[in-house]
């Protein structure tokens, strides 16, 4: 058989070292020589000292018509044995691999005139950086011009394994923080309106989430609620309320200040004071099981706030931690990069960055710090139960300059999933 290449990936998840020997035969590569590449877990250097390294390069030797050749895998690694070279064997660092941040004002208004005349027709309908992760939204011309539908009701909803949240659509980028988004609203007719809403959300940030981020709610029957996360924080009636008419929703993200409005009213506002916290997060498009219509998407940056945030995770080179630490390098995705490192009382946990505030995240338990910034006195913070991705600690109004972040457990055990840091540079197109 010809074929360009031969690879194979084998991972290892146990204490021990495995061998593997191959046998190559009726392959045009089979006596091609291989190489060998390892990724595992740090020994006590940088994290990332281990990744994707050459250990070897192996000519199989023949043996009876076929090609042989043995691999020793270390415990807890990865090794990929390939007769392909690749151009780029080393990790690329952050700076490299940043990707350019969708920049805002941002707006759509699904009809794309700019573009070829089946840009819609080759995409299935699908708008422009969104991701549904319930139902189905597609571009539609109406009466009224081209607008957002989510098209599939509880009629031709299919039979489901596991958990599939009501329909939701995120889009934009998940480094924008404080912003505010707006849309027009056409409800479709439904014979339960107490169970049919249209709503529109920002920091959108957990996927495996029903509801992500902060979201205003309208129904069908003139009531609307305001929500951070699953829990609703507001909710109210509109007097007067003409279900089968065009309506304004805008929410707005200001720090840990929460405005919604409905057809240019201000209906509720909501401070997270004690509770948690979202960070930044892309915006959403929320409906229930019905043919619901959305257009004039408008999305804005806060004015006299940060708009993005650049975003570490708890194993990059700002992070340094003393003391009793475990560091958990390959959890579910939850977790940021799939990682998080959690102290025990006593255990100090140190950053750097440049920036004029920043936000510690991820799924940690109640706990006492004690936080000194750039040398200062100490402060006593205490930590709220938090669930993954939430901002745990956050201090905004620095000057814009670098910065050392030092803490220390004080009480009860920390984790830290990741950091926020707004005022940095954040590349941009």
């Amino acid at each position: 058989m010809d074929i360009a290449c031969l690879s194979t990936v084998i991972a290892n998840t146990t204490p021990e070292p495995i061998a593997y020997t191959f046998r190559v035969s009726a392959l045009d590569k089979a006596s091609a020589p291989v190489g060998v590449w390892e990724t595992r877990g740090p020994d006590g250097g940088s994290y990332d000292a281990h990744y994707f390294k050459k250990l070897s390069g192996i000519t199989p030797e023949e043996e009876q018509g076929a090609y042989t050749y043995t691999v020793l895998v270390k415990p807890y690694s990865m090794v990929t044995v390939s007769t392909v070279t690749p151009g780029r064997t080393e990790y690329k660092n952050k700076e490299a691999s940043e990707q350019a941040l969708l920049t805002l004002p941002y707006a759509d208004d699904f009809a794309y005139e700019n573009y070829p005349p089946d840009y819609l027709t080759s995409r299935g309908g699908a708008p422009r950086y969104t991701t549904d992760q319930g139902g189905a939204f597609e571009v539609e011309q109406t009466e009224s011009g081209n607008a957002l539908v989510q098209q599939i009701t509880a009629h031709t909803r299919a039979k489901e394994w596991g958990f599939t949240p009501d329909p939701v659509t995120c889009f934009g980028d998940d480094r924008w923080y404080n912003y505010s988004v707006s849309v027009h609203v056409k409800l479709d007719p439904s014979e339960e309106p107490a169970k049919n809403y249209a709503g529109v959300g920002l920091r959108y940030t957990l996927a495996c989430n029903a509801v992500s981020g902060y979201s205003i709610r309208l129904y069908q029957d003139g009531s609307w609620a305001l929500l951070a996360q699953d829990t609703v924080k507001a909710r109210g009636s509109i007097g007067d309320f003409d279900p089968g008419a065009v309506h304004a929703l805008h929410i707005k993200a200001e720090y840990n200040v929460i405005t919604a409005w409905i057809d240019g009213e201000p209906v509720a506002e909501y401070i997270s004071r004690s509770e948690a916290l979202m960070g930044a997060g892309r915006g959403a498009l929320y409906s229930a099981y019905h043919r619901n219509r959305f257009s004039r998407l408008v999305i804005r940056p806060t004015a006299d706030a940060e708009s993005y945030i650049t975003r570490y995770d708890n194993t990059d080179v700002c992070f340094a931690y003393e003391g009793a630490w475990e560091h958990q390098t390959a959890t579910g995705f939850k977790h940021y990069k799939r990682t998080i490192s959690q102290g025990k009382e006593g255990a100090v946990c140190i950053v750097r960055f440049v920036g004029t505030g920043f936000s510690l995240f991820g799924e940690t338990g109640k706990a006492v710090l004690s936080v000194v910034i750039d040398g200062g006195e100490p402060r006593s913070v205490q930590v709220c139960e938090t669930g993954p991705r939430e901002i745990s600690y956050r201090c905004d109004g620095l000057t814009k300059a670098a910065h050392t972040l030092r803490i220390t457990v004080a009480e009860g055990a920390y984790s830290v999933d990741g950091m926020e840091v707004i005022g940095g540079e954040v590349p941009g197109f």
